[in-house]
């Protein structure tokens, strides 16, 4: 019996690499949300610091969906996951705010507004009461609770969150809470192998898939297909693609489900290197005003695929990130602990993407490298350096 065994490595697209068209991703969103009817009740997003009492929740477009098909489920009028409603997955996004408890008050909401780059997103007026309940059928709503519809569908990275009051909050100052919205990719924490069927030899050759479908709520790939999975090769590598197991995008720490696609590649050379990244020390006392080099004025620097930093180097890249990591800390000079998350597609080339976490920050925040480009260097919005950016 001959028997190959194959190593994955896998990379995860964003930006205008889709692996999937629009109506491809609402399709698929639709049967998850079906089939999570199924299944499941709704968890939407929260937002808050404190996840038993949160400020606001978020039904985007796809809890929503999951929201009706979990309502028909429980009135034995279930969903047809091959065949889910056209309109299912097309409502916009509503956020819910909640009242706030301050000791012997109690502070009611009175709007919601996103912001992005100080630019408001579209929305309607807030309602509450019976106008609230017509928008979520059979979902609690509290006293003194608003609901906030906007025209997006669902919340983006970068995005600030405001929930306005009718009264100052409990640190009886503001009359608004502030909460910024941050979103991860998904990680892969299971790598699977191929075993070739024993009449089949072992390939010359690693195979790349294409993988369209969706990373569910708990990190598994669901309806995975790929236009490379011809070969018996190839589907033996799709076959172990559905086996991969992620830790889910989030959302402010909440799984939502990802579309984008996969880049798989099944080879004897592919296995992925170990994970490699470090950590630097704090400096007290260091801000943004005595930050040693300059920081960059716009928020979304570094902070999306399409606003990575161009750091040059290419096949040097990797190096000159590190060195730029060494210098960098956080907003009040905190160290880094960073690992190199893995390399996203983007318009045909490759993004080197860096986890960093400092003491202070609730989540994770991802920063973006360009290789194949270089510019001015500028530290992200929202870090310091404890010496000048110099490259060598």
């Amino acid at each position: 019996m001959r028997i190959a065994i194959i190593a994955a490595a896998s990379v995860l697209l964003g930006g205008t690499g889709l692996a999937q068209t629009r109506a491809a991703q609402d399709g698929y969103l639709a049967r998850l949300a079906v089939e999570l009817g199924a299944d499941r009740d709704v968890v939407p997003v929260q937002l808050g610091p404190d996840n038993a009492n949160p400020i606001a929740v978020v039904y985007d477009r796809f809890s929503r969906a999951h929201h009706i098909a979990r309502r028909a489920f429980q009135k034995n009028a279930a969903l047809n996951p091959a065949a889910p409603p056209r309109d299912l997955i097309t409502g916009q996004m509503l956020i819910v705010a909640f009242a706030l408890n301050c000791g012997d008050r109690v502070v009611k909401p009175t709007d919601v507004n996103i912001t992005r780059n100080t630019q408001p997103l579209p929305k309607w007026l807030a309602v509450s009461g019976a106008a609230l309940q017509k928008l979520l059928p059979d979902v609690p709503a509290p006293d003194g609770a608003i609901g906030v519809q906007f025209q997006d569908t669902e919340l983006r990275d970068g995005q600030i969150v405001r929930v306005s009051y009718a009264d100052t909050i409990c640190n009886e100052k503001e009359r608004q809470i502030s909460i910024p919205v941050t979103k991860s990719v998904p990680r892969i924490i299971e790598r699977p192998q191929i075993e070739m069927p024993m009449d089949q030899p072992a390939p010359a050759s690693s195979i790349t898939l294409t993988l369209s479908g969706v990373v569910d709520l708990d990190g598994r790939i669901r309806y995975a297909s790929a236009p490379e999975a011809t070969t018996p090769f190839g589907k033996a590598a799709l076959t172990a693609a559905n086996r991969m197991k992620f830790n889910p995008a989030r959302i402010n720490g909440w799984p939502v489900p990802f579309t984008d696609g996969v880049i798989d590649t099944f080879g004897a050379a592919a296995a992925p290197p170990p994970a490699a990244g470090g950590s630097t020390s704090d400096v007290a006392g260091l801000t943004a005003a005595s930050s040693k080099c300059e920081v960059s004025a716009d928020d979304t620097l570094g902070k999306f695929v399409s606003r990575a930093i161009r750091i040059g180097g290419k096949a040097d890249g990797m190096d000159r990130i590190k060195q730029f990591l060494a210098v960098l800390r956080g907003p009040a000079g905190q160290g880094l602990r960073y690992e190199f998350s893995g390399p996203v597609m983007m318009g045909g080339k490759t993004i080197e993407g860096v986890e960093v976490r400092y003491t202070g920050l609730v989540d994770a925040q991802r920063i973006y490298f360009d290789t194949s480009l270089e510019d001015k260097l500028l530290a992200p919005h929202g870090f310091t350096c404890a010496a000048p950016i110099v490259i060598k």
